[in-house]
């Protein structure tokens, strides 16, 4: 899966279960400019689909650690 026009978010992909139609897409180290249009191209024995996904990140991510900003 990747953005169009771009390469700086890293994504990993999971199926949920054997011989699922379902995917977790977890992404890592994303801002708010990784928003945009993603393409999902799928391809195995059956067959060939590509989806457009619309990613819309509207706050930094919250990873619970602390910032460096005082209170």
């Amino acid at each position: 899966m990747g953005r169009q026009n771009s390469n700086s978010i890293a994504t990993t992909c999971f199926p949920q279960k054997r011989n699922s139609t379902e995917l977790l897409w977890q992404l890592q180290n994303y801002k708010a400019k990784d928003s945009g249009t993603y393409t999902c191209n799928i391809k195995n024995e059956a067959g060939e689909a590509n989806v457009e996904l619309t990613l819309n990140i509207e706050g930094p991510m919250d990873d619970g650690g602390d910032d460096g900003s005082e209170a």
